[in-house]
């Protein structure tokens, strides 16, 4: 007579995997678009139980140059940087059984990710282009902002020559900024670069120019 028992434990090796499997189940899936540009990837892989398991993924924009991130033992990541939008890639995950010291490729998988719109070029500026006299404190301004309900921050570069390479201050999320103890009778150059935190993309504004007065 078989026992409950017995019967579980036949039930519980036949279900329990012998050999490492081949990655599957892939999100974002093969072949889907609209994908968001800091998706969460996740895929499916068996294995012996108590086997200790990584994974190495790699990714690119072409099948025959995906280049490779960090190794994972999770089934599910995130990647270090934004995707670029309405773009093709490719990603594939190798899947490495240290104690058998087997290791199994996944298929290659593709997706397509969303297109997004740009963030607006900064523009009216104040104090505005050429503007003289300024005060040596002046509240630097500009118009700004990206997709609705993306979140946006500028950097400020400043400076006495025509290309300002020097951060006056970066990651604010207002279009106003005030400056102090400027020198007199100078001319300044400033130069407002947008990011949306939300898409990863940017865009730079023009080099504005302003004269400072006696005080």
């Amino acid at each position: 007579m078989v026992s409950f028992f017995t019967v579980s434990l036949i039930l519980s090796g036949c279900m329990s995997p012998k050999y490492l499997g081949t990655p599957s189940n892939p999100s974002p899936y093969n072949g889907q678009t609209g994908v968001s540009l800091n998706p969460i990837f996740s895929f499916s892989c068996t294995y012996p139980p108590g086997d200790k398991i990584d994974y190495y993924v790699y990714i690119g924009t072409s099948p025959t140059n995906m280049k490779p991130t960090n190794s994972i033992t999770s089934t599910s990541f995130y990647l270090s940087f934004t995707l670029n939008a309405n773009t093709t890639y490719y990603w594939q995950v190798i899947a490495h059984d240290e104690t058998t010291n087997t290791i199994v490729s996944g298929p290659i998988w593709s997706f397509t990710t969303e297109a997004v719109s740009a963030p607006n070029v900064p523009s009216n500026p104040s104090p505005y282009n050429g503007q003289t006299g300024v005060p040596l404190n002046p509240t630097l301004s500009w118009s700004g902002g990206g997709p609705a309900g993306d979140s946006m921050e500028y950097t400020i570069f400043f400076g006495t020559t025509p290309t300002p390479n020097s951060i006056l201050v970066g990651n604010i999320t207002s279009t106003s900024y005030q400056v102090s103890n400027l020198s007199p009778n100078t001319t300044y150059y400033w130069q407002i670069d947008a990011y949306d935190y939300t898409t990863g993309l940017e865009k730079t504004g023009p080099v504005w120019s302003f004269t400072t007065g006696q005080n």
